[in-house]
């Protein structure tokens, strides 16, 4: 088996409800969130989603750790598909799969120390004495650059930085297989998330994970990963090893993100010109391609078919008719 976590056709819809004369609900549409996604983790590999806000990266994350249950698909971790086992199997796969999500300080009870947060999956899984939590999460407060002496303290005695740390170290205390982490960076100041992206790559190799970085941010997803998914109003666009993606795009999306990346020359000019336009709604997305309304390259066959992910590259996948009529 060469993949750690393999998403097969994943579907979520959101039911959208209008209310007549204000009292009977009646459904007005759906909003497609993630519309038949397909992607691969493998052991030891960061995987990295990117997309624009509204392109269903989050919703994905979800339901891979079964915040959101999935309208149809597969997710296979360790080649077993999650949503069909029984409520006693899923315990032992859901300690392997821990998430860190975009907001440290909502994610944390502010009523309770950090300790406690931290040492609570270890209450939930595993049969450990509360002298021995105290002590994992002593060496783990360690590991993610914190004191021992913050045991005791609230999560509102934090900076967001220190915050972010802790909901690392509270996804880490399980020793698990694989990171899903929302926007972790999102929230804290450039200084700041340079420190935790590379407390992440450190952490990554010391303890062999495998992480899904779910980011808006090109840099940050350059940054961290070694393969990436380009997502865009709820299908994937484009997958590739970072290399091939940044010096290789190949849909015309990936392409106007990576030329919003802000250069450090001035007088350098963007090869490409930047997106244009909104988002469409998710509840009427375009027919066909979904990217076609944005796209200045769009033909009569971007209107009337969509396209499928195909490899046009060793490992270089992409969903553009351009390349697949061309």
């Amino acid at each position: 088996m060469s993949y750690l976590l393999k998403v097969s056709q994943l579907k979520k819809y959101f039911p959208v409800k209008k209310y007549v004369f204000g009292l009977i609900p009646k459904k007005k549409g759906d909003i497609k969130a993630v519309d038949n996604v397909s992607f691969e983790i493998k052991p030891g590999e960061c995987f990295g989603l990117v997309g624009e806000t509204g392109s269903g990266k989050t919703t994905t994350a979800r339901c891979i750790v079964l915040l959101e249950k999935p309208d149809s698909g597969k997710i296979e971790f360790e080649g077993q598909n999650i949503l069909s086992m029984s409520r006693k199997d899923l315990k032992k796969v859901k300690r392997n799969i821990q998430m860190i999500f975009q907001d440290p300080y909502t994610s944390l009870n502010p009523r309770i120390p950090i300790g406690k947060s931290i040492g609570e999956p270890l209450e939930l899984h595993t049969d450990m004495s509360s002298q021995e939590i105290r002590s994992e999460v002593v060496t783990m407060l360690k590991e993610v650059g914190l004191s021992p002496l913050h045991y005791y303290r609230y999560p509102a005695e934090f900076s967001g930085g220190q915050r972010q740390r802790i909901s690392i170290a509270r996804a880490l205390i399980l020793k698990p297989k694989l990171i899903v982490a929302d926007e972790p960076v999102s929230s804290l100041d450039v200084s700041i998330k340079a420190k935790i992206l590379n407390l992440m790559k450190l952490l990554q190799t010391k303890y062999n994970l495998s992480y899904l970085i779910i980011s808006h941010e090109m840099s940050v997803i350059r940054f961290i990963s070694h393969r990436i998914g380009v997502m865009y109003l709820g299908k994937i666009m484009e997958i590739a090893d970072k290399r091939s993606l940044f010096e290789n795009p190949m849909h015309p999306y990936t392409k106007g993100l990576i030329s919003s990346i802000p250069l450090p020359d001035p007088e350098r000019k963007m090869k490409t010109a930047p997106l244009k336009g909104t988002l469409p709604s998710p509840i009427n997305p375009p027919s066909g391609c979904r990217f076609r309304t944005r796209c200045e390259y769009a033909k009569e066959i971007c209107e009337k078919e969509v396209p499928q992910l195909i490899e046009v590259e060793d490992g270089h996948y992409v969903a553009c008719h351009l390349l697949q009529c061309s």
